[in-house]
């Protein structure tokens, strides 16, 4: 889904690798921009309470995904989309950061837009190490929502595969939860884990351009 709206915009917007090998390169930074912000969209609205549901799943409360689901339904839903806000105010940053330098670097690495893996996985990886460094305080945020007020289950409680017992909000949205890092951590606490993110999502982004690229390429010489 996520892929497919890019390339719609990445289309729409003439600033297509292969089809609009003129574009300026303002134009291409700014329909990269715009496809990191669409395509977003799309992919939170799905994988936010997916991935609260898994969280959750984690810290051992739940027999599965499906209890996980009835359990937060049952009592009104909202937990599996709070952190949907904070993670739209990171992800798209991520994205649209990540896409518009991903772009650009690609078409100064590679101006005819020929199939290139090594283009691909440069372009990949710097793109993904930037917006990864730039969008790190927002990730800080958004992990202390997605598991504020939740322990380990323990057996001793009899929580281990049931309902938590007790569940605690400490955060009321986004502006609470930033104020509670830099009371307790200061500024650097914003950047806790910044260099295993960039580790991690350098090569990922570029793996993935990669294997989508190559796909496409595949699916198009066909």
């Amino acid at each position: 889904m996520m892929f497919a709206a890019y390339e719609g915009v990445i289309l729409y917007g003439g600033a297509h690798s292969t089809q609009h090998i003129d574009a300026s390169s303002s134009r291409v930074a700014a329909v990269g921009f715009a496809a990191g912000f669409i395509s977003t969209i799309f992919h939170d609205l799905i994988m936010v309470p997916a991935e609260t549901i898994k969280q959750r799943m984690q810290l051992g409360y739940y027999r599965d995904a499906s209890h996980a689901t009835k359990r937060m339904v049952a009592t009104g839903g909202a937990s599996l989309f709070r952190s949907l806000p904070t993670t739209l105010i990171m992800s798209v940053p991520y994205s649209s950061v990540m896409m518009m330098s991903n772009e650009s670097l690609r078409r100064f690495l590679n101006p005819t837009g020929a199939f290139s893996l090594p283009t691909f996985l440069t372009a990949g990886a710097l793109s993904g190490a930037l917006a990864a460094a730039l969008t790190t305080p927002l990730d800080v945020v958004k992990t202390r929502l997605q598991t504020q007020g939740m322990t380990r289950a323990k057996t001793s409680t009899g929580e281990l595969h049931g309902a938590p017992q007790k569940f605690k909000v400490r955060y009321h949205g986004f502006s609470d939860a930033f104020l509670a890092v830099y009371r307790t951590e200061g500024t650097l606490g914003f950047f806790r884990g910044i260099g295993p993110r960039i580790l991690q999502t350098g090569p990922s982004c570029a793996l993935s351009w990669c294997a989508y690229e190559s796909a496409k390429h595949f699916l198009q010489a066909r």
